[in-house]
């Protein structure tokens, strides 16, 4: 890119060509004040507070004007500090800014401006009209009275999430942001992606969560990657006394660029199961609280001395660390096994940076709103404008439905590959496949750029597959060489051999979801190494409490195949372990028993 030269305040500057002059700005560490402006959305030149002097006429905004040659840009003058107070006079004069009973005073951007720029008084009266409020969504408050119509949440909401949600209605000063042309917002399309709470610059869009528990920087931010999917979303975790006031999405992480959905950014939060604190075993069906040692002892009595596993076997979930899982394959061999299948039905081919320049989309059996929102943005962003085209294939409800091109259900298939084969770059993205749908679809997936199904003609369409592991971790499970194998069947705990102690075999559990675990485990002893105490887990014959979702730590493997780092956010209980440390403290009664009976 060709360099331009030009002058900021007198100053010789050089930036690349097309960069606007707040962006040459900020490259060289001049400062011009903004409000409608943000880095990560196209600029907008609403609001006006970044006026500067950029050759003869008026006075121009900044976040919008290109640097060109030799252009001598003049940031301060008195003309311009008039501009800037009287856009600043005329936006706490038409909504109600009184900032003491705000939640976002001392983090607001509009308040801030009112101290660097000396506003002392208001020209203008304010507070004169009463503007709507919306508390109906589960975790964002609405109030029109803070709303500086600057449209950055509009702009969020449809250029980086790709929702459209969120517009604006009536003009002038009655000028209101509109949620689905007039809808409760608990009644709208919205994803609670929570984009338009991040990028607000008042408090007209507020975590109803965080309201009031603390600002921004009275909280330690957290750099973590989100586990509650395969995508691995960069988060910036707030945390302020062992408490968790905000996730916002991470802008720098090339993941996801900002963008969270619903699973990674408030789903944990609102968690209501109850926490296990402390080891709980089962005597005559009554639950007794024990202690870790007594708990490991327990379980050390349950596995053969002189074998790995003897009678036992274990059975994880795909949320799971690596290390955790190192450690699980240490203790049990090669009797660890997956909930869920690792292996994709069809051949992955594809990546998440696929998405960004393909012009069709084959969704198959997965509502990408509901289970997988960043990669949902990543395509309705391209499709809703109508960049690229959306073929939807499912037979139950889909909520993508709304902004797809085409609806097929899946005994209709063969219609949607028509469409599907219509795109130059055509990317398949599934989930979970009934085999019925996989062998069609395993068959067109194989089609390489120079079969003549597409042409043989070396920009012939393609035709990729993008794989989306059912957890966390399923291609962690995959590298470490653990899959379902037996545990499908319905015979596999049949064949477990009892352990040269006379006990019968047992089955360790280990994760969040027990699920109808206890019907398949045809009478074993079940141990459940897991974060809540709910009902389901009540089937086990002992419980051991291992940490949440914000309370461990370690490296999983995201759909792309990286090695991502999880960072512990809190601090767990104090009768709370990692799994690796119940590993530790079960090898280490183990050789205690050794040793007794050495004795």
């Amino acid at each position: 890119m060709a360099l331009v030269k030009f002058k900021i305040d007198g100053e010789e500057l050089e930036a690349e060509e097309g960069k606007t002059i707040l962006q040459a700005a900020h490259e060289n560490g001049i400062d011009i004040p903004t409000l409608c402006d943000h880095a990560a959305l196209l600029p907008f030149g609403g609001c006006r507070m970044c006026v500067v002097q950029a050759g003869p006429g008026a006075l121009k905004p900044a976040c919008a004007t290109p640097i060109a040659p030799n252009m001598n840009v003049i940031t301060d003058s008195s003309e311009i500090r008039e501009a800037r107070m009287m856009v600043l006079q005329l936006l706490f004069g038409e909504r109600n800014h009184y900032c003491m009973y705000c939640e976002s005073t001392g983090q607001c951007e509009l308040q801030d401006l009112g101290y660097k720029l000396g506003l002392d008084h208001f020209e203008f009266f304010p507070y004169e009209k009463r503007f709507p409020e919306d508390v109906t969504h589960p975790y964002i408050l609405v109030d029109q009275n803070r709303c500086i119509l600057c449209r950055r949440c509009v702009r969020a909401c449809a250029d980086l999430g790709g929702h459209w949600v969120l517009g604006v209605k009536n003009r002038g000063y009655q000028s209101l942001i509109d949620i689905d042309m007039d809808a409760p917002f608990n009644n709208s399309s919205c994803t609670s992606c929570g984009l338009c709470v991040q990028v607000c610059p008042t408090g007209t869009l507020v975590d109803k969560r965080a309201s009031y528990l603390g600002r921004k920087d009275q909280a330690e931010m957290i750099l973590s990657r989100c586990d509650r999917c395969p995508v691995g979303c960069g988060l910036e975790v707030y945390r302020r006394s062992n408490y968790i006031l905000k996730i916002y999405g991470d802008w720098n992480c090339p993941t996801n660029g900002g963008v969270t959905c619903r699973l990674g950014r408030y789903a944990p939060l609102y968690d209501e199961r109850p926490r296990l604190t402390t080891p709980k075993l089962k005597e005559s069906g009554v639950w007794t609280p024990t202690s870790a040692e007594k708990a490991a002892q327990w379980m050390a009595g349950k596995l053969d001395a002189e074998h790995p596993a003897g009678g036992c076997l274990a059975v994880v979930e795909g949320s799971l660390s690596n290390e955790d899982l190192a450690a699980l394959k240490r203790l049990f061999g090669e009797r660890v096994f997956s909930l869920q299948d690792v292996i994709p039905p069809l051949p992955a081919t594809a990546k998440l940076q696929d998405l960004a320049d393909a012009d069709t989309y084959l969704v198959v059996g997965v509502d990408l709103n509901r289970e997988y929102g960043t990669v949902g943005s990543l395509i309705k962003r391209r499709t809703i404008p109508g960049a690229a085209k959306l073929v939807l294939v499912d037979d139950g409800f889909n909520s993508l439905a709304a902004t797809t091109d085409f609806v097929f259900t899946m005994k209709d298939l063969d219609g949607a590959l028509v469409e599907a084969r219509k795109g130059r770059k055509t990317v398949l993205i599934y989930s979970r496949l009934p085999e019925t749908v996989a062998e069609p679809l395993r068959s067109e997936s194989q089609f390489t750029p120079t079969n003549r199904k597409y042409g043989d003609s070396p920009g012939a369409p393609q035709f990729l597959t993008l794989f989306l592991p059912y957890e966390s971790n399923t291609l962690g499970l995959a590298q470490a060489g653990i899959g379902p194998g037996v545990w499908p069947s319905k015979s596999a705990l049949e064949r477990l051999p009892s352990s040269e102690a006379g006990s019968e075999g047992t089955v360790f559990f280990v994760g969040e979801n027990l699920r109808d675990l206890k019907s398949r485990v045809r009478g074993a002893t079940l141990v459940a190494l897991t974060p809540f105490e709910t009902d389901e887990v009540k089937a086990a014959d002992l419980i051991v409490p291992i940490p949440a979702v914000f309370e461990s730590e370690g490296s999983f493997v995201s759909m792309n195949g990286e090695l991502l780092r999880k960072e512990r956010i809190l601090e767990p209980g104090e009768g709370v372990r990692s799994v690796s440390a119940w590993v530790a403290l079960i090898e280490a009664q183990r050789l205690q028993s050794v040793v007794a009976k050495g004795k």
